[in-house]
Order: structure tokens, then C-alpha cells, then sequence
């Protein structure tokens, strides 16, 4: 059984909804990361053996948006592929099943990771294919219904981290305390040029020869918890609000991973080793503490402690997300999250995960510890966590 490496790492960054990345698919991002990695480590494209990517939003993107991106990003067409959803835990679930086609000896170096277009998801007429009759119909927003919305409890998952941190007695206060930290730690890694070695810049769509974006759009560094404290809460909830949860955003975020044997072919030298994961599941309504789960699970099968990490990630599917999971595994703060999270960086739900494990993987690099863990809540009440280690 081979180990399975992390060879290299990119993202684009991350767009705002209807921003300066609107008028790119899914799929063009994901083409541009897998064109970067090849040209950056000099890999032939016919020895990639796999391509799996996340996309949670696959309405209108046109048939297996993951082939379009491989085909796209220069990969021959008989390259096969895997497009996944699992909700924001798709881009990291997309990482693990790699490692897994490269620890059983199926594949020997694949590429994975996540993408998505929030901007580019259609509205829903669930009303004319079979006759609308009459009457006046409504539309659905699919970014919404399929991306947001939990399909058990029908509300949108803000009610659900609302609840949950009522129960677990997070105030928002301490939300929107989170929440500008996030925002300050993004903003102090910008100015350092630390995001400079992850991002790849995404050309115009219309003029290839300019930068439609080069650094993440949605920040807000100068939030201050004053300024949090004056924003209304949104879908009736007490204490979720546009400033303590993430943006609604497009981007990608793709890995690429070998074994042992192929990491030596290529001459590489691998960011990190993939040792371990795990996934978690519980009730839906409880998805904010699922990444906890995940971890304790990756823990108890490593034997290794919380305090063994040197850096850990936690998606900010809202600030509450890193406050309850920080109960329950007892972490360090300043460990966690520590160039910004999704609240500062924005949420492009299948690409996330993918873009938390690219951000372990430098990490272990910046602070020479030996291991880095990471995790991702989904809608549904599922998570995954994932173990890097230093090589």
C-alpha cells in the first residue's frame, strides 16, 4: 500500500456573488487550475490516471462538469473522472477518495479537488413541464433550494446554526468577535503576500490577456465588532447575520496527489503526506458540530491528541461552527483558522473543502510541525476531517 501524497496545491480566488468571476463556469475554473499544476510541475498529462472533483451546484453546468474541466485544462480525453456532492464537504471528500484510488494501487497520481459557480445557478420553473395551466407560478432559486436550504427540516441552515448556538450558548457577540478576527487574520496574510504561493489569478473571460481577478473579493479586514453589532439579522434568526456568516462565492480549489513510486518518478517534493480521515454523521439540524466529530473520529483512529496538531482548520460555515467545535475538542484558538476562514474568505460550498486542505498542506510547511488537521460541516448533519502529515 503506497502513501498518498500532496504533490502541489492551487486555487483560484475566491469571487463574489455576481462579481468579477460571474461570467465563469464551474468548469472553466477547475480547467485553469488543472492547466496550472500541469505546467507548474511539468507533468505530462497523459500520466494523470484521475480526475474527482466536488460541485454541489450542477444545474445548467451541462453533462459532468468534472470531464469539461479535465478536457478543458488539457488532459486527454481518455483521462476518466468522478464529479461528487456532498453538500460543502464535496471538495475535501473529492481529496480523500484520491487518496484512497492511490493507497489501494488503482491510480498512481490524480487530480482533485472542488469548484463551483454560485453565480451561475438558475432559477427552477418546477411548474411547466407538465402544464402550468393557470395562475401566477413562482421560481425557485436553485443556489438556495440546493445548496442552502436543508431538505429535512425546510429551513434555510442559518436556522440551524442559530439554534444550535442557542443551545450550545455561543452569543452572537462571540460570533461576531470570530468573525472579525477571520477577517484581520485574512487581512495580515494578504499584506504579507502570504495567499501569493496558493492563488493562480483568473484571466478575463473576454480579454485572456487581462486579470479578471487576482486576490479574494470578498474580505473586509477593517470589520470591527462594533460595526458587526449594527447589521440585521437574517431569515428570523437571533443572531446570524451577513457579517458572522460567509459569502455566498465562486471559485475552485484542485490538489494534485501521488504515490510514493510516482512522487520519486517525478523528482517532487511533496507539500504533505495524506495519513488518515474520516466522515461524521448525525442529525441534520446538528451540522455545526459534525466537524468535531469528524476530528475526534480521525483522532481516536491516529492516537493522537488535539495538542499534537500544529495547525488546524475548521470551515466557518458561520462563526458558530469554529465556537461549538472549540467546546468540544478543547483546542487552542490560535491554532485554528490562523490566515482567516471562510467568513472573511467567502464559501464556495463545493469548493471549500478542498481549498481547507491546500491551506493544511502550506501550513505544515510555514510551521515545520508534523501534523495539521482539518474539517468541514455539510448540510444534512454530515462532516469530514481530514490528517495531514509532514514529510
Amino acid at each position: 500500500m503506497s502513501d498518498a501524497l500532496i504533490i502541489d496545491a492551487t486555487r483560484t480566488p475566491w469571487g463574489k456573488f455576481g462579481g468579477a468571476l460571474k461570467e465563469h463556469r464551474a468548469a472553466d475554473l477547475g480547467a485553469l487550475l488543472i492547466r496550472r499544476l500541469l505546467e507548474r510541475n511539468q507533468v505530462d498529462p497523459a500520466a494523470i490516471d484521475n480526475v474527482v472533483l466536488g460541485q454541489v451546484l450542477q444545474a445548467g453546468a451541462g453533462q459532468l462538469p468534472s470531464r469539461q474541466a479535465l478536457i478543458g485544462g488539457g488532459l486527454p480525453a481518455t483521462t476518466p473522472s468522478t464529479l461528487i456532492n456532498k453538500v460543502c464537504g464535496s471538495g475535501m471528500r473529492a481529496v480523500t477518495l484520491a487518496a484512497g484510488l492511490i493507497r489501494c494501487g488503482e491510480n498512481r497520481l490524480v487530480i482533485a479537488g472542488g469548484m463551483e459557480s454560485m453565480s451561475n445557478v438558475p432559477y427552477y420553473d418546477t411548474h411547466t413541464r407538465w402544464g402550468a395551466r393557470m395562475g401566477n407560478k413562482t421560481l425557485v432559486d436553485g443556489m438556495v433550494f440546493d445548496g442552502l436550504w436543508c431538505a429535512f427540516d425546510d429551513v434555510h441552515m442559518a436556522n440551524q446554526a442559530d439554534d444550535m448556538a442557542a443551545q450550545r450558548e455561543v452569543s452572537r457577540e462571540e460570533m461576531d468577535e470570530w468573525s472579525v478576527l477571520s477577517q484581520r487574520r485574512w487581512g495580515a496574510a494578504h499584506e504579507s503576500g502570504y495567499f501569493e504561493r496558493e492563488i493562480t489569478p483568473v484571466p478575463n473571460k473576454r480579454d485572456p490577456n487581462h486579470i479578471a481577478l487576482a486576490k479574494d473579493e470578498s474580505p473586509r479586514p477593517n470589520s470591527t465588532v462594533e460595526r458587526l453589532g449594527r447589521i440585521n439579522t437574517v431569515y428570523g434568526t437571533k443572531a446570524i447575520t451577513a457579517g458572522n456568516a460567509p459569502g455566498v462565492n465562486d471559485g475552485a480549489a484542485v490538489l494534485l496527489i501521488a504515490s510514493e513510486q510516482e512522487a520519486a518518478r517525478l523528482g517532487a517534493k511533496p507539500l504533505a503526506r495524506i495519513a488518515a480521515w474520516s466522515e461524521s454523521a448525525g442529525l441534520p439540524r446538528e451540522f455545526p458540530v459534525a466537524s468535531a466529530h469528524a476530528i475526534r473520529k480521525v483522532l481516536a483512529r491516529t492516537g493522537l491528541s488535539i495538542d499534537d496538531m500544529a495547525a488546524i482548520e475548521v470551515n466557518e460555515a458561520f462563526a458558530c461552527v469554529p465556537l461549538i467545535c472549540g467546546q468540544e475538542l478543547g483546542w487552542d484558538p490560535g491554532r485554528v483558522n490562523r490566515h482567516g476562514g471562510s467568513v472573511a474568505m467567502g464559501h464556495p460550498i463545493g469548493a471549500s473543502g478542498a481549498r481547507l486542505v491546500l491551506t493544511l498542506a502550506y501550513q505544515l510547511q510555514e510551521t515545520g510541525g508534523r501534523y495539521a488537521i482539518g474539517a468541514i460541516c455539510s448540510g444534512t448533519g454530515q462532516g469530514d476531517a481530514i490528517l495531514l502529515e509532514a514529510v
